[in-house]
């Protein structure tokens, strides 16, 4: 029965069920539902001063919410407490990590307790009609309860299905983590929107120059044709795949095509486009250097510039989504904007800088250092790894050195320098042949073959190689694997484990993740990378409790391994020792045959 009491009057179990309905017009919370010893409590927020329920949250000692993260961000923004949770979606995602299982709460009541409510019929409904200030209908009353009343129960289905499959330790890892990212997201970070709006200027400039230079380009291509006429005025649209798939047909050139599902489609993306270029002699080629330049541009205009301008608030903060199960890696992702792609060089790189510390503040950016090299080195003990990590040895270089003495048919040593070394009439760049490579070695990681490292090298291998540029590849790729062999090996052996057993558990934590037959790559590589991400998770946890216990500053983003931190000025030397450490350990707890390692920088932005 739904019962309504007098708020002061509300006892609370150990463990109650709780859930919010929102007012999606005007972003807040217009009904909270606490369901406690089989009763259900009902309250209209408009008809209570905030203090009652800053207090009654401060009570609760563990609230049963599914999709906490959404929940309790509206509390912590409306009311200042994020009480302790356990979260219901997370727990299903966690324990069908892999799987493809819906994870809405109508499905974890069917699948656990046998439920299907009527009350459900309407859901969709029902939900975005709720306002702040109007009384609750009846069928609302029936829809608020409805699904509270269950969740306790339900958590009691779920927490023993999480330590029958080892996963508590993952789930707690997770629960204290929630709190540090829904801070996270409602302090955002400080934007220096006018520097942001001269790039965007800069770039709609260079945006500019080279639609005319596609301009000119079209206007030569089409000279080049036999009895061709050149239009008086060109008025392509280069963002339009179909009117640059329409040139190629133009000028008689073979349309760019890549393979989908087994079929070959034609494409203009950037990757079929690279492809394209470095395959085959093509008078299309300046076209399509400068096609891709003009898209970078876009993308730098649209993606980095727009897209953040219109989200900025009125304080100047911008306030990213973190979701951390966006991975099945149990890595965290980001959404509204993506602040987990920005670009670390180039002229996307320049867009670090507007990001700024809070005032007074400065900004440490805190990096664990070769992270997945040091985690597939120990787990693997393969011997090149382990040196690169303890005695020094430029892993890069040598492997480097290897595959482009096998793809410029004579030895070749790679190494850091800058100064141009001519090769067979090509003049080269140490040490960007090192940087391009890097890709190649990585994918290793993934256990990449022949086409992988083409992918990777084709440049290069389609520049001194004009026939047999697969088998070239393939040589290179056996090379790479000889240089790393206990990698190879020990990849080989997770992806058997992997497809044998339809499932792999990650080091120390166990987070599991199902693969299904002929699991491959990202089975070979989920170990490395789970690693990785639950180190930076404990690190989050560790830094947040530091920072917070002392005052002087909160965790900002996080990109992969790295944490950035807006710390008091004061206090910014002795906080990034003190961050450095925290990741340092976080990494080291997954190792036994090496140490983690961390490096970190303070500016007044984001550096990187």
């Amino acid at each position: 029965m739904n019962i309504i009491l007098n708020p002061q009057t509300v006892t609370l179990d150990p463990v109650v069920g709780l859930d919010i309905e929102t007012d999606i017009r005007h972003n807040r919370i217009a009904v909270i539902t606490i369901s406690s010893g089989g009763v259900d409590y009902v309250w209209e927020t408009f008809r209570f001063p905030a203090q009652f329920f800053t207090d009654l949250l401060g009570r609760i000692q563990l609230a049963v919410i599914h999709n906490a993260k959404f929940d309790c961000s509206y509390l912590f923004r409306e009311y200042g407490v994020i009480p302790p949770v356990f979260c219901t979606y997370m727990a299903s995602r966690i324990l069908t990590n892999g799987k493809g299982y819906e994870n809405a709460l109508t499905d974890l009541l069917h699948k656990y307790l046998g439920l299907q409510l009527a009350e459900h019929a309407r859901k969709e409904e029902i939900r975005t009609n709720f306002r702040y200030g109007r009384p609750l209908s009846q069928d609302e009353r029936a829809y608020v309860t409805a699904d509270t009343r269950y969740l306790v129960p339900l958590h009691e289905k779920m927490k023993g299905d999480l330590s029958a499959n080892n996963l508590n330790v993952v789930m707690s890892l997770e629960h204290k983590l929630l709190p540090v990212v829904i801070r996270m997201e409602h302090y955002g970070v400080r934007m220096d929107v006018p520097r942001l709006h001269y790039y965007m200027s800069r770039w709609a400039q260079m945006q500019r120059i080279l639609v005319k230079k596609l301009d000119i380009e079209v206007g030569r291509l089409y000279r080049t044709m036999k009895g061709g006429i050149v239009p008086m005025f060109v008025t392509v649209n280069y963002s339009s795949p179909e009117q640059v798939l329409n040139l190629f047909r133009t000028f008689r050139q073979a349309v760019p095509k890549k393979k989908e599902n087994k079929e070959w489609k034609e494409s203009v993306d950037y990757d079929t486009l690279q492809a394209y270029v470095n395959e085959r002699p093509s008078k299309m080629k300046r076209f399509i250097e400068l096609l891709l330049k003009y898209r970078d541009f876009t993308k730098l205009l649209s993606t980095y510039g727009e897209t953040f301008v219109q989200q900025v608030d009125t304080n100047g903060y911008l306030h990213g989504a973190f979701n951390q199960l966006g991975a099945d890696t149990g890595r965290f992702s980001s959404s509204g904007p993506n602040l987990q792609n920005i670009p670390s060089s180039g002229f996307g790189g320049r867009i670090r800088k507007c990001f700024l510390a809070d005032p007074g503040h400065d900004m440490i950016t805190c990096d664990m250092e070769a992270a997945e090299v040091r985690l597939a080195a120990d787990f693997s003990q393969d011997q090149l790894l382990l040196d690169s990590i303890t005695r020094g040895v430029d892993m890069h270089s040598k492997l480097a050195s290897v595959s482009y003495s096998i793809i410029f048919g004579e030895p070749f040593t790679v190494s850091k320098t800058k100064e141009p070394v001519v090769v067979k009439g090509n003049k080269l760049i140490p040490e960007r042949l090192r940087e391009d490579h890097k890709s190649a070695t990585f994918c290793k990681f993934y256990k990449g073959g022949a086409g992988r490292i083409y992918g990777v090298l084709s440049k290069y291998i389609n520049m001194f190689n004009k026939k047999g540029a697969m088998e070239v590849a393939s040589r290179v790729s056996q090379a790479l694997d000889k240089e790393l062999t206990g990698l190879s090996r020990y990849l080989t052996d997770v992806i058997s484990e992997a497809n044998m057993k339809g499932k792999l558990t990650g080091p120390k934590f166990n987070r599991v993740r199902y693969f299904p037959n002929g699991a491959y790559g990202e089975a070979a590589n989920f170990n490395i990378q789970n690693a990785n991400a639950e180190a930076i998770k404990i690190a989050m946890v560790n830094v947040d409790k530091y920072l917070t216990s002392t005052g002087y500053g909160r965790i900002v983003l996080t990109i992969h391994d790295e944490l950035v931190c807006s710390v008091k000025k004061e206090h910014a030397q002795e906080a990034a020792e003190k961050i450095k450490q925290i990741m340092i350990d976080a990494l080291s707890y997954f190792l036994t045959t090496v140490k983690g390692g961390a490096s970190y920088k303070i500016a007044k932005y984001w550096k990187k």
